[in-house]
Order: C-alpha cells, then structure tokens, then sequence
C-alpha cells in the first residue's frame, strides 16, 4: 500500500532499485528491455542477420515489414520503467519529512537516477518512433490513466536535456567502487547521453 511505503529512505532506495529490475524483464514473460532495445537498434541495420531461431516478428523487422501486432513494436515495457521512474520523482520528496535520516543530498542521488533513467528510455523511443507520449506525472491510481497524446520529437528530445542537466547536477562521479557503480547511472552515463541527444536534433556543435 502506498501509505504503508514512502516513509523511509530504505523505501526510497529499494524504489530506485525497482526501476532497474524492470529493465530486466518480469515472470509475465514480457521482453526485457536489453533485448527490446537490441531489436529496435541493431536488428534494422546491416550489422546483424537472423539466425535459425529467429521468430516471425524478428523476421518481419529484419524485412522492414512492422505491424502493429508485432510484439517488439510494443512500448508497454519501455512506459513501465518510466512510470518507476516517475514514481520516484514524484514521492521520494516527501520522504524527507518523514524520516529524518534522509538527507537532501540522498534524495539527490535517488532524483538523479530516476531522471537519468527516464531520459534514456525516452531518448530511445524518440529515436525509434519519433514522435511519441510524453509522461512526466506518475500513474498511481486508476483515476490516473488517461489517454495521452504523441508529443513532437523536438519536445521530447528538449525534456531529455532538461532531465539530464537536472541529473547531471545530482549524481556523483561514483558511487565508491566498481561493485557499486556497476549498473548504476552515473554523471558520466548522463554526460554521454547528452553528448548523443543533440547530435539526433542536428545539433552537432552542442554535442
């Protein structure tokens, strides 16, 4: 329940910990994001072939031959992880009221994440699809589905570098050692996607 959660800075990070794990795939069976995200970028190119088992959808992809139907052209995990994400955003702040060993700075980090994150999915669904749903709110409720519709390129892409120079600001350059950066966001994952997002604006003298 929402109001049993968000009371402690453990609930924060084991909130931040969630938006990785959903980057992994679930028990429904739903594609992971690795290779969700292989399929979108290297499988439209030159670079790789489809081997023996390759199923229809990775085939009709291949072939340039997309319908709605197909099971990659689905953006169900990608909004998953940006909900997670928005969800952080949105309720870690009221932590800091009620735990007082939450510190601004440790809510920082936490922001950072969630923002660096959401930056990246969007800066992959733009560069897939174009135009796409810009959700910033998290849905919490029912009463939160709403339909949405398709925001330009350009105003996705400027929300991306809103996001990350807002994270930029927040994460550290490690987060101690090797064990603990690893799959974790850092500023340097946020200054490269930075340098990538103009350059898809045309923007080369940015990046």
């Amino acid at each position: 329940m929402r109001q049993e959660f968000w009371q402690t800075k453990e609930q924060v990070d084991a909130a931040v910990t969630g938006i990785y794990s959903s980057m992994l795939g679930t028990n429904d069976g739903s594609i992971s994001l690795a290779e969700l995200l292989f399929i979108w970028g290297e499988a439209r190119t030159d670079m790789v072939s489809p081997g023996f088992r390759a199923d229809p959808d990775e085939l009709d992809i291949v072939d340039l031959n997309i319908q709605p139907t197909n099971k990659y052209a689905n953006w169900r995990t990608v909004y998953q992880t940006i909900n997670y994400c928005n969800t952080v955003i949105d309720l870690a702040p009221g932590v800091l009221k009620k735990d007082n060993t939450f510190t601004q700075e440790h809510l920082n980090k936490a922001l950072g994440e969630a923002l660096a994150v959401r930056g990246l999915m969007y800066f992959y669904l733009v560069r897939t699809f174009k135009d796409v749903p810009l959700k910033l709110k998290a849905t919490i409720s029912d009463e939160d589905i709403v339909p949405i519709a398709k925001s330009s390129a350009d105003t996705v892409l400027s929300q991306i570098v809103t996001d990350l120079k807002t994270a930029e600001t927040y994460l550290p350059a490690s987060y101690g050692n090797v064990a603990t950066d690893k799959g974790r966001v850092n500023r340097y994952t946020v200054n490269a996607i930075l340098a990538d997002a103009p350059i898809t604006k045309g923007q080369f003298s940015s990046a």
